[in-house]
């Protein structure tokens, strides 16, 4: 969005990365541009990426979709295919390895909690053709934007959307994923092979999506949605089950890990307050407080942990010196400002540390209450 690029902060941080902006229809009809500069703008924004793209170089596309939290994929735009395509076809002409497409696909427990496993997976790879004529190649390395056509285009598309579909959960709504998660650990259980990893779980999940959980009215799927439902209601996973899939009781050691992890969190307080404090109180303040749902606090969560280290610690740390060390040039100044961050990050990663053992913990307590 062209107008990411004029903000007071964001806007600095995004030109100095190279962003190319998209004027959109709503810019146009504002009167803010005419149709055809914001056309050839444009252009040469995906010029830019395709030429990237196909000189080995990085380039990071933002198509505007409709935010969801659906169960399955939705359509997929054109913008990165036909940048896909350009790109194979400026590689083609000066003689460089053509840009392959390489699937990925992240996989967390549960998304929008604040800690959660998570899972990075890489599918299939996808060959880009070459389907320029030689007179549009040679436009292509000139200078001049030249789009691919439209069959191509969304053939391209649709397979990326073949490829990525399967690795979703690729189900009818959220409830009859969690009854296939719930059958996936139950039948690894009864052939004494837990699911101890996320990775295992997502491919245990997929045979059961594959086997039976295409059936329409299949009693097994109805009662694995009802046990699972409740497991849900309950802020609890497929993985409370035991070895013979009854729910796990609470340890001596889960209750030690949790005061250890109280512990943790409490001791860390004078540090992680005042230097991470501020940014994940706002963070929450600002997520909780949109109508974006679960979008809007992962994506505001995100951000305090990403600029953390960036805008608020440096500003902390700088107060922390001069409160010890004065404004001064000495060695000490730089060795205390340095001694801080090192601080800061240490802290924040020992609470978190003490979070993950005290959620546990407290995850325990909710199925002995079961």
């Amino acid at each position: 969005r062209h107008d990411l690029t004029t903000r007071p902060v964001i806007g600095w941080w995004s030109r100095r990365f190279g962003t190319q902006p998209v004027l959109r229809r709503a810019e146009v009809e504002a009167g803010v541009v005419d149709a055809d500069f914001a056309r050839y703008i444009n252009d040469r924004g995906m010029l830019t990426v395709a030429s990237c793209l196909a000189t080995g170089h990085s380039a990071v596309v933002m198509p505007e979709g409709k935010s969801h939290q659906d169960s399955k994929l939705h359509a997929l735009r054109t913008g990165s295919s036909r940048a896909a395509l350009a790109s194979a076809a400026i590689a083609d002409e000066k003689g460089l390895p053509a840009p392959v497409i390489q699937t990925v696909g992240l996989h967390w427990r549960t998304h929008h909690w604040l800690r959660t496993d998570n899972y990075v997976e890489f599918g299939e790879s996808i060959e880009i053709p070459s389907i320029y004529s030689a007179e549009d190649r040679t436009r292509l390395v000139s200078g001049e934007w030249v789009e691919p056509s439209y069959e191509e285009t969304r053939k391209l598309r649709d397979r990326i959307f073949d490829v990525l579909s399967p690795m979703t959960p690729d189900a009818p709504d959220w409830e009859t994923f969690r009854s296939w998660k719930l059958l996936a650990h139950i039948g690894a259980n009864k052939t004494k092979t837990p699911l101890t990893t996320l990775a295992e779980e997502v491919r245990a999940t997929r045979e059961v999506r594959e086997s039976i959980g295409r059936e329409e009215n299949n009693p097994m799927i109805n009662q694995a949605k009802e046990a699972a439902e409740i497991l849900h209601k309950n802020d609890l996973y497929a993985t409370s089950l035991d070895s013979s899939n009854r729910l796990r009781g609470k340890s001596i050691s889960e209750h030690l890990l949790g005061l250890l992890g109280l512990l943790l969190i409490v001791s860390t307080l004078p540090i992680t307050l005042p230097s991470s404090g501020p940014q994940w109180g706002l963070a929450k303040y600002m997520a909780e407080g949109s109508d974006e749902g679960l979008d809007s606090r992962t994506t505001y969560f995100m951000l305090a942990g990403m600029f953390s280290p960036i805008f608020f610690w440096p500003p902390m740390a700088l107060l922390g010196t001069y409160l010890y060390a004065g404004i001064s040039l000495q060695l000490v100044t730089l060795y205390t400002f340095i001694l801080l961050m090192l601080a800061f990050y240490l802290a924040a990663s020992i609470a978190l540390t003490g979070y993950d053992l005290w959620a546990d913990s407290a995850t325990a307590s909710r199925r002995v209450k079961l």
